[in-house]
């Protein structure tokens, strides 16, 4: 048995619906304007907005793909969006925290954690991680008793969520919102049957390239959070609408409107991948699976991996033998199989550019990654 290629798998079905939608010739279906009577649209949840007629809320497939979205996991709202990290960012705006507000975030993530922080207007604090490549709740119990964090973004990395309830209930105490970056588990569920995304105040999927669904780009919020729904869908359509409706909108909580507004055709391949999500999880899982077989002594999951779901493989590589890491690397890009060596500690780096504080010794589950 070989490892199969888990590069965006385009099938009919996909096809299909982009050839349907192209047939329609209406690639977007976004309007920018706004009625005052049509202010309170945008709290409506995704299972009324499928049939609305404000096109302030996007096309009918943007739309439906919300309403499925929210349907399977159980949520009052999907706001689908042109990228995980815009669905990050306005999610951050969303909470209404005073400007420069300390945000959270685990020492090991993708570049786009810090980048959206930085687009809400706050300023990320490092927590480390501990052996499950996620943030440690211990670390996050330290970080709390000096810093005054308003708030903390899980990074679910590689799928794994071990971490995730024992961080929920620290936030709850410490009543500071709690975002969830699902971005490596878009449509899973986590050991307790509860789907990734739902445990939070908010959860984030993508859509991009090598998640384990994708649209080619694209991401989504999911909430029950009726001011989370509200203002995220104000920031993703220029956020003029804000304006007709003053006595309506708290001017204070939302920021400044972008267009981060998904396209017909993204919603059409979303569609497809989401009808195929079993599929398309059990190719990941299955290959996974194959990787820890076949590569002991070489490298080792993380910890608890066998309870998670994996977007990519998430491995420890064995470097005690000189030379075995590199020549490990090397063998498995030049078979198809990307792995990365001393990924993602380059992202982590890039916070030193922000915080020129930070001393990895001061991070020991980082420093043992």
């Amino acid at each position: 048995m070989a490892v199969k290629n888990t590069l965006p798998w385009i099938t009919d079905i996909e096809k299909d619906n982009v050839l349907a939608t192209l047939d329609e010739a209406n690639l977007s279906g976004f309007s920018g304007t706004l009625i005052p009577e049509q202010i309170d649209d945008l709290k409506v949840s995704s299972m009324d907005a499928v049939n609305s007629n404000t096109a302030f809320l996007g096309g009918k497939l943007v739309r439906k793909s919300e309403k499925e979205i929210a349907e399977i996991c159980g949520s009052k709202y999907c706001i689908l969006m042109n990228s995980a990290t815009s669905s990050l960012m306005a999610s951050i705006v969303a909470l209404g925290l005073p400007q420069n507000s300390l945000i959270g975030v685990p020492t090991v993530s993708f570049s786009a954690t810090v980048a959206a922080i930085i687009a809400a207007g706050h300023e990320p604090v490092y927590v480390d991680i501990d052996k499950t490549c996620t943030a440690s709740p211990d670390a996050l119990s330290s970080t709390l008793a000096t810093t005054d964090l308003q708030a903390f973004i899980f990074v679910q990395w590689a799928g794994n969520g071990k971490n995730l309830n024992n961080l929920a209930r620290i936030c709850h105490d410490s009543k500071i919102p709690l975002i969830e970056d699902a971005s490596q588990a878009t449509l899973t569920q986590n050991r307790d049957g509860k789907y990734n995304g739902t445990v939070g105040n908010c959860g984030i999927f993508s859509f991009n390239g090598p998640k384990n669904l994708s649209a080619g780009e694209g991401g989504c919020i999911i909430t029950d959070d009726e001011d989370i729904a509200f203002y995220s869908r104000l920031t993703r359509n220029h956020g003029e609408a804000a304006l007709i409706a003053r006595q309506k909108t708290d001017l204070n909580r939302f920021k400044v409107g972008f267009n981060l507004r998904p396209t017909e055709i993204t919603a059409s391949l979303a569609l497809a991948q989401i009808s195929r999500r079993e599929e398309l999880h059990s190719l990941r899982a299955t290959n996974f699976k194959h990787l820890c077989n076949k590569l002991k002594g070489y490298i080792t999951p993380v910890q608890d991996s066998e309870d998670y779901l994996p977007y990519c493989g998430a491995f420890f590589l064995y470097s005690e033998k000189k030379g075995l890491k590199q020549a490990f690397l090397k063998k498995a890009n030049k078979s198809g199989i990307p792995i990365f060596g001393n990924y993602p500690l380059e992202h982590w780096e890039i916070g030193q550019f922000f915080n020129s504080s930070i001393n990895l010794i001061n991070y020991p589950g980082t420093e043992y990654y």
